[in-house]
């Protein structure tokens, strides 16, 4: 990596990892002020204020600061969910959360020539600092003995190692300005109830098919692990979450 790169985000699983193992400059959204960020080359961000996940608050102020501060001609890497993906294709949810994304997005690339959008599905936990409300009643359940969705066995979902996708992210000169990041493989419910069911455990199932993301792009990148194929990762999110 040549260019000068800053990451914007130092609290969440993206900026925790980038702190953690790469060799990039990182700050929180409430302290760019204290960095010359027009003198970076890439500029990527994660952060994002927790309160805008519940209500429409469009105008984000550490964005507008850092469009003010930053370079024109800077490469921007802009961290986003497939649920906005969903929502832009008309299969998704309208929620605050995916329209203050979707917001910061547009907000970019309409000051920003070089813009990219990384459109990523579940993210894995790497700490119980990172809030999954999912595995954390999953893993509750589970020490009761009991597997229990609200979906049918057939749906499934995508999940990433955070280090798989940042490896697309900074060893790849080729992103174009929308990428989508994904596992190559989906995990089934059914496959997520296989791993820890015993002969003891109550498994029980919901009539609500569930997909995400629903959309997938042609042009989606895949990451090295497949995270539907090799399971292993469930036993650290587990120990996590005390299991």
């Amino acid at each position: 990596m040549t260019d000068s790169f800053l990451h914007v985000g130092s609290s969440d699983v993206i900026g925790r990892e980038i702190c953690n193992n790469w060799d990039v400059q990182t700050c929180s959204h409430s302290r760019i002020s204290d960095f010359s960020i027009y003198n970076y080359d890439v500029v990527s961000i994660s952060a994002f204020d927790p309160k805008r996940k519940l209500m429409n608050e469009k105008n984000c102020e550490f964005l507008g600061e850092l469009i003010s501060r930053c370079n024109e001609n800077a490469r921007i890497v802009y961290f986003s969910s497939c649920r906005v993906l969903d929502f832009k294709f008309s299969v998704g949810k309208k929620t605050p959360y995916v329209l203050n994304k979707l917001a910061d997005e547009n907000r970019l690339l309409r000051n920003f020539s070089d813009v990219c959008v990384v459109y990523l599905p579940n993210i894995i936990p790497t700490s119980k600092n990172q809030k999954s409300r999912f595995f954390e009643q999953f893993f509750s359940n589970l020490s009761n003995n009991i597997i229990r969705f609200d979906v049918v066995d057939y749906s499934r979902w995508n999940f990433v190692q955070i280090q798989d996708v940042l490896e697309q992210v900074f060893d790849s000169n080729k992103l174009g300005s929308f990428e989508q990041i994904l596992s190559p493989t989906d995990l089934t419910v059914a496959s997520l109830a296989q791993k820890f069911a015993q002969q003891k455990t109550c498994v029980e199932f919901g009539d609500r098919y569930e997909k995400y993301p629903r959309v997938k792009l042609k042009s989606a990148r895949f990451c090295k692990s497949d995270t539907a194929k090799d399971l292993s990762w469930l036993d650290d999110v587990g120990r996590i979450y005390g299991y």
